[in-house]
């Protein structure tokens, strides 16, 4: 049953029948891009939310088998971020939490030495994203599947202690760059 909410609202957007709409698509050409940043030109102002599709893979060779992929609003790398994770592999769960971090958490996505065709996925909200008066939660599911420690599923939410609107949203993977064909598409939601 909380499984079915869960991903019921990510699917309507916790309002049942909100829409759904295209702001924009970028799919890396090649693998020399350490992050993608999404900037307001003017249309967001339509949505009440947004939404971040992503399936994308690390360049990172070596050592573990997956690692963490984060996001910054607003050009902001100061101590400002927050984060929990519920994490588990098929074998064990876990859970994480970091405070007065200079990033929010997306979770993790695999490394290159899994299957190259082990891409990650993550559905990230980015909640009341124009308020003024309140600090920016963002809540996301994501995972991936690839050989032995490197399947992966987490839920995290993330807080970024800032009241501004948010104009700009960057991901990037820890230390190293995206893999060719990595696919980050922005949606805005409609409603309430």
């Amino acid at each position: 049953m909380l499984g079915s909410l869960w991903f019921n609202s990510f699917s309507s957007g916790g309002g049942g029948g909100d829409a759904y709409e295209l702001i924009s698509t970028t799919v890396l050409p090649n693998s020399t891009t350490s992050s993608v940043t999404f900037t307001d030109g003017g249309s967001w102002s339509n949505y009440k939310h947004l939404q971040l599709r992503i399936v994308a893979q690390s360049t990172f060779s070596s050592g573990s088998a997956r690692g963490a992929m984060f996001l910054r609003f607003n050009g902001d790398s100061a101590a400002n971020y927050s984060a929990h994770e519920l994490f588990g592999d098929g074998t064990a769960v876990g859970a994480q939490a970091g405070t007065s971090m200079n990033q929010g958490w997306l979770g993790d996505f695999p490394f290159l030495q899994t299957p190259n065709s082990a891409f990650g996925a993550a559905i990230l909200d980015i909640l009341d994203f124009r308020s003024t008066t309140n600090y920016k939660t963002t809540r996301n599911i994501g995972g991936h599947v690839g050989t032995g420690a490197t399947a992966h599923i987490g839920l995290v939410s993330s807080s970024w202690r800032n009241t501004a609107a948010i104009t700009s949203i960057t991901v990037q993977p820890i230390s190293y760059n995206f893999v060719t064909g990595s696919r980050l598409s922005l949606y805005g939601i409609r409603g309430s």
